[in-house]
């Protein structure tokens, strides 16, 4: 499979047993069943769907849906607050574009980390040869190592010596003219200016829609199918090109979130009040949040199964928290039934529940 497919009616009928993917409908027979992370495991989600998402679906997912949010800057910034290290410089690396820029509007390549912006060797719109200062004289070792230096392997290495004390000793504007190569070498010292730039834009509407999918489910199970234009109207979102049949109404913005500063933490707020449509709020880090409202009818016992559970029959919605995990953070989860009136009472367990 390569997509996520609609839902027929004939395959709604098969929609409760546990060996079916719950994106494409085939079944254990066809296809091997691999853990879904409801919010993307490359930015630190725990929340999984350990038997309900093939092989093919979760991968399509992971290359066209989770990948989104590396993309919006703010979660650079928020990474960058909260000390993950590893997970900014994984997501710099594979999603964004560095370059520095001279003052007469050169941009040059570079590499971009969570320690700083460093110019790569190139080329410059002259033609020339250009060697970063900082581990210059190594790279520039290597480059001269590989020419073709008209000397014995002695001479070779003292001319490369030369070469390379001046790169370290010399002030701007000295240059110098080696007697065994026709190169001519000059230091240069400019302040650049860095930019990052994402290497697509990010879109991260289709996340919200597949994360508000999956946790849909998580709750209500075979509910979650039985509302008309539910399902339908999400895998719309999350896949653009599957042909529209339904006029369901769907919002998805981004909204301001009640953290000032970013936590190591995700969480999911599904709640649906008496005459009003269901809503979703994702926060990432706590404090970049997006807001879904989708316009369909939720029944009254959508959240039957887990107030039963939770012994909180007023259940309206409910709320998950979790740690991003990894070497410096909890991984902890929880969840909180949430009530009318403010009211609330924390699940315990509700994963293996699930």
């Amino acid at each position: 499979m390569d997509k996520p497919k609609e839902a027929t009616s004939e395959q709604e009928t098969k929609k409760n047993c546990p060996s079916r993917c719950i994106f494409c409908f085939r079944t254990e027979d066809e296809v091997s069943f691999r853990i879904e992370h409801i919010i993307p495991d490359a930015i630190g989600g725990r929340l999984k769907l350990e038997k309900y998402v093939c092989f093919d679906c979760n991968s399509w997912l992971g290359a066209n849906v989770d990948h989104h949010i590396q993309r919006v800057p703010d979660i650079l910034t928020a990474l960058h607050k909260i000390g993950d290290i590893e997970r900014l410089d994984h997501i710099l690396k594979s999603n964004y574009d560095a370059t520095l820029e001279s003052q007469s509007g050169d941009k040059f390549r570079a590499h971009a980390d969570s320690k700083g912006f460093y110019l790569l060797p190139q080329k410059n719109s002259a033609g020339n040869i250009i060697w970063p200062e900082k581990r210059g004289t190594e790279i520039l070792k290597k480059s001269l190592q590989r020419q073709d230096i008209n000397a014995d392997e002695t001479c070779k290495e003292k001319e490369i010596e030369r070469i390379c004390k001046f790169a370290e000793n010399s002030i701007a504007g000295e240059k110098f003219i080696p007697d065994s190569i026709p190169f001519e070498f000059e230091k240069h010292s400019e302040k650049l200016k860095p930019n990052l730039v994402p290497k697509a834009l990010g879109d991260p509407n289709a996340l919200i829609a597949k994360i508000a999918y999956e946790f849909m489910f998580f709750v209500g199970s075979a509910r979650f199918f039985q509302v008309k234009g539910l399902a339908e109207r999400l895998l719309e979102e999350i896949e653009p090109q599957l042909e529209k049949k339904n006029d369901v109404k769907m919002f998805i913005n981004r909204v301001k979130s009640l953290c000032e500063e970013p936590r190591p933490y995700h969480f999911i707020r599904f709640e649906h009040h008496p005459k009003c449509p269901p809503m979703l709020t994702v926060g990432f880090y706590g404090t970049l949040a997006y807001h879904l409202v989708i316009f369909v009818t939720l029944p009254e016992d959508f959240f039957k199964e887990i107030a039963d559970y939770a012994n909180f029959p007023s259940m309206i919605g409910i709320q998950y928290q979790g740690g991003i995990g990894g070497n410096k953070y909890s991984s902890e989860q929880a969840f909180w039934a949430l009530g009318p009136d403010g009211k609330s009472k924390q699940i315990n367990d509700l994963l293996h529940y699930s």
